[in-house]
């Protein structure tokens, strides 16, 4: 991390030295308080805005330079100092503890009448302990905010200090607040706060001294994270047991004991895995064989994710291990374990297909480690570890296709023209499901080996299945044809030619390729089809994936080329939604449920319990040769 450190230094450097010569000419410290807090312009509160919503999509080095802005341009009102403060918690959440106190200290001392200092103190006082500086810390703590952190920080600072008998009372204060024995979660963050700032030296020191009993379990607590933490992990498990054996129900630190006991044990699954470096992340697919193709796009997709968070992230820097699975179903090969033991990766991605996943699932890995399988995301009926699917579903999607045929285009017989593949089987199994479900019926299924030419006897086989004649003569009102467009390129004429007009034609995702409007020739007029991802659509987050595509790659992205981007994408939200302390293999796949990503150019909506992918899905139809999108 030192190379994102000296980075910013030259970035709080020049962010503070243009606040400085912007208020050069009125010293703000001179501004009346009535005045300082006046309501801010309304262009300010519109930055301010502008800077808010910056940090929700995590382009903090953007946001930055906003608040930063927002100091520089309106140094006599109160939003100068919010913004100051609010720039250094940005830097004290990535643990920039040193750059953060630049921001707190001036902030602090160019806005001495600021009525938000209370609060400004408290956040500096952490920042001092965490840099070891007991000193400062306690200064800063006298002037902070009484809320119960104060206690907790000024007792951590007494003890760096030696100030024993001060110590000892600061901390007994804190964990005998109500507000604090009556959440612990709070404890918990506390006890990983003083097992990062103290030394098990000097934890130990005062367990030998006379001291309250609840704060006598606290110190145990954080005395056993620091020995995990320090891989002495059997005796800070038997010191956690030795605590639940010996402590009370009714005390208040029990439920702390508890807490810190199923945390060590979720993150101990496989105590031979060791932990995870919250930097790495690992990309399992085939770079080799028959599936190379897949995996690489994958690979490109998930580069073009790695680059721009690496550009707009230079301080939490992210790196991929890339593993080529083309021969992981050999038994002896055990990829996982390298990626998780040898280079301690936080998250999976991949890998692609069934088996390979269904291996990695066998050999006990899913449920200790967040994996995001490049599978499609069908609807499960066993039980299995947590882990998410993340290539779209063929169930979902087709329903929704069906359902808009049905209510809006009139459609109540379909036939079906599919390839006798494993897809083709798939979507015929789908798209039956669906239209049972919305009332309607298949009155003809044919299919055609794949990656046939002429298809004459298929179309006239077509037509003799049918179980009844509508007006179109075809004994069906829409043809579904789950192909992939280059295919259905060369089927649709054949259609026309055998008579086969004049009636919707429906696709699946297959459909959705940057060709498409060279392939249509007019024949695929009026179509519909369904998909999650479409280049046709004008999302922004969409059409800035698609530029950085073209700058890294020179071609246009296709379906999995943005499964790896979102993938990816995906994964780095949920890491940058934890504190540092949280991004652990545990703390991201707890944050992963339930996880709602901000953008998504695969319709993500939300991650529910099961790893089931919550979608939006796109009608498009063809209209002169182009994709349209009419639903949602």
């Amino acid at each position: 991390m030192s190379v994102p450190f000296r980075f910013f230094g030259v970035v709080i450097f020049a962010l503070l030295t243009a606040c400085a010569s912007t208020m050069q000419t009125v010293p703000p410290e001179k501004i009346p308080g009535e005045i300082l807090h006046r309501s801010p312009p309304k262009k300010a509160l519109a930055l301010w805005e502008r800077a808010s919503s910056l940090e929700a999509r995590h382009q903090f080095l953007e946001a930055l330079n906003t608040y930063r802005e927002i100091a520089a341009l309106y140094p006599d009102n109160a939003i100068a100092p919010r913004a100051l403060h609010r720039a250094g918690r940005i830097l004290a959440d990535r643990e920039q503890w040193n750059d953060a106190l630049a921001f707190y200290t001036y902030a602090a001392n160019s806005y001495p009448q600021w009525n938000g200092l209370p609060e400004l103190y408290l956040d500096m006082t952490k920042a001092y302990l965490m840099t070891g500086k007991g000193d400062e810390a306690l200064k800063a703590s006298l002037k902070a905010s009484n809320k119960a952190e104060k206690n907790l920080y000024a007792g951590l600072a007494y003890v760096l200090k030696g100030q024993d008998g001060k110590a000892i009372f600061s901390m007994d204060q804190y964990i005998s607040d109500p507000q604090v024995t009556s959440n612990p979660e709070a404890l918990l963050k506390a006890s990983e706060l003083a097992a990062r700032i103290l030394t098990p030296e000097m934890t130990n020191n005062y367990l030998k001294k006379p001291l309250p009993e609840s704060l006598r379990i606290f110190l145990h607590c954080v005395l056993a994270l620091q020995e995990i933490s320090l891989g002495r992990t059997e005796q800070g498990r038997k010191r956690l047991q030795y605590l639940r054996e010996t402590t009370s129900a009714q005390n208040p630190m029990s439920p702390l004991i508890e807490k810190i006991a199923r945390k060590v044990a979720a993150e101990e699954v496989s105590p031979e895995l060791g932990q995870a470096n919250p930097g790495k992340l690992g990309l399992m697919v085939p770079l080799h064989g028959e599936f190379a193709i897949y995996g690489r796009s994958i690979l490109q997709g998930a580069s073009v994710a790695l680059e721009r968070w690496n550009r707009d992230h230079p301080y939490d820097p992210v790196e991929l291990v890339v593993y080529d699975t083309s021969t992981y179903e050999n038994a002896s090969e055990k990829p996982v374990f390298k990626l998780l033991k040898e280079d301690k990766v936080i998250a999976l991605i991949g890998p692609l297909g069934t088996k390979a996943v269904n291996r990695l699932i066998e050999e006990g890995y899913a449920g200790s480690v967040l994996v995001v399988a490049l599978i499609p995301d069908e609807p499960r009926t066993e039980t299995t570890p947590f882990y998410i699917r993340m290539l779209p579903g063929l169930t979902e999607s087709l329903d929704l296709l069906v359902k808009y045929a049905v209510e809006n285009l009139g459609v109540r017989s379909f036939g079906v023209l599919y390839p006798s593949d494993n897809f083709g089987e798939k979507a015929l199994k789908a798209f039956n499901t669906a239209v049972d479900s919305h009332g309607g019926e298949i009155a003809s299924a044919v299919s055609y080996p794949p990656q046939s030419v002429d298809l004459e006897a298929y179309i006239r086989n077509l037509e003799k299945q049918t179980t009844q004649v509508d007006k179109f003569n075809t004994g069906f009102e829409a043809l579904f044809l789950p192909d992939t467009i280059r295919a259905v390129s060369t089927i649709v004429p054949q259609l026309f030619y055998y008579g086969i007009t004049g009636i919707p034609l429906l696709g699946s995702h297959l459909w959705d390729h940057p060709e498409l409007p060279n392939l249509a020739n007019g024949y695929l007029e009026g179509a519909y089809y369904v998909t999650a991802f479409s280049t046709f659509t004008k999302d922004p987050s969409l059409q800035e994936f698609i530029s950085d595509f073209r700058n890294l790659f020179g071609t246009e992205p296709e379906l999995l080329h943005a499964i790896g981007y979102d993938a990816l994408s995906l994964v780095l939200d949920i890491r940058s939604s934890l504190s540092q302390d949280e991004r652990t293999r545990t703390g991201m796949i707890s944050r992963a449920r339930g996880f709602r990503p901000a953008h998504s150019i695969t319709g993500i909506i939300e991650i529910e319990d099961n790893g089931h992918l919550q979608r939006e899905y796109k009608i498009m139809t063809i209209t002169n040769n182009t994709p349209v999108q009419v639903l949602p």
